[in-house]
């Protein structure tokens, strides 16, 4: 900061220079524009190193597994808060890159409150957002509050979903393999599980269902490979995950008829039979009953 500092000043006393009074505006504001993208460039760099470390983000956001915000490695605490509703509408804001007015936000965090309760409880739950954050970090433009992706930051729902398009766009199934991996450990849990509001819990379900097409397609790849017992082990994570999905019961049965072991098979399709039954009341799909059939005769 202060060697930058120390730019802008030269910049300032050549302007009095004749030679360089037309080149110094330019040159000042090419050195503005640097700084404001540096954040951003460090949170480039950040994704794409690998052999050398970088330097850690100045904000650091989890929202999967757990909410936890860190600012410089320090954790926000609930009382840095001063109330839950100020750390959710942080996530709320995150959710929605392009900005959410008040009354959307007063429609799901107040609905019942009248206009002058709604400009009153919002205005105290933004105060107490940029006083645990910063007054920087929420911007309001164009009648829309948002999040500002201008600061030096990391969040881990981010970082999930690009390693994901990675994986979709990989050139080949190799490629696509190891950039499905490089998703599992980013998804350390569901999103946000202490909140309860629906917002979270479409968050929640679009995100595990993400989780989901990575294990998924880790499954079938090393099936392919007859790499039965990984495929056997990303089996087990989707299950774990959701213990209705019938295509990691139908991949895991695949995978035990490789390993030549029908008894596997057979409490494989139990197992797919009681947690259908216990979960939603529901019998096997005819896809899942007839490969079981195909595979124990």
């Amino acid at each position: 900061m202060a060697d930058r500092g120390k730019n802008k000043t030269l910049l300032g006393a050549a302007k009095k220079d004749k030679t360089v009074a037309r080149q110094a505006p330019q040159l000042l504001r090419q050195v503005i524009e640097f700084e404001q993208d540096i954040p951003s460039l460090r949170r480039r760099l950040r994704r794409q190193a690998t052999a050398v470390p970088f330097a850690s983000p100045k904000l650091s956001i989890q929202a999967l597994g757990r909410a936890e915000v860190t600012i410089d490695g320090n954790p926000v605490a609930n009382a840095d808060w001063q109330g839950q509703v100020a750390r959710d509408l942080f996530f709320y804001l995150l959710a929605h890159p392009d900005g959410l007015t008040k009354e959307s936000v007063g429609r799901v965090f107040w609905p019942e409150s009248s206009p002058g309760q709604l400009k009153l409880r919002f205005k105290n739950a933004l105060y107490r957002l940029r006083q645990a954050l910063g007054q920087e970090s929420v911007l309001f433009e164009e009648d829309r509050y948002h999040f500002n992706r201008t600061l030096d930051y990391v969040y881990d729902v981010e970082v999930f979903l690009g390693k994901l398009a990675q994986a979709r766009a990989a050139p080949d199934a190799d490629a696509q393999a190891s950039a499905y991996q490089s998703t599992v450990p980013l998804y350390q849990g569901p999103y946000l599980p202490e909140v309860e509001g629906q917002w979270a819990w479409w968050e929640r379900a679009l995100l595990s269902h993400a989780f989901l097409e990575s294990i998924l397609k880790l499954a079938e790849y090393h099936l392919e490979a007859e790499e039965y017992d990984q495929a056997l082990g990303y089996c087990r994570r989707a299950l774990d995950e959701d213990p209705c999905l019938e295509e990691a019961h139908r991949l895991a049965m695949r995978a035990h008829a490789g390993l030549g072991n029908r008894a596997a098979v057979v409490r494989q399709f139990e197992r797919c039979q009681q947690a259908l039954l216990h979960e939603v009341q529901i019998s096997p799909s005819p896809q899942t009953t007839t490969l079981y059939e195909t595979l124990t005769r």
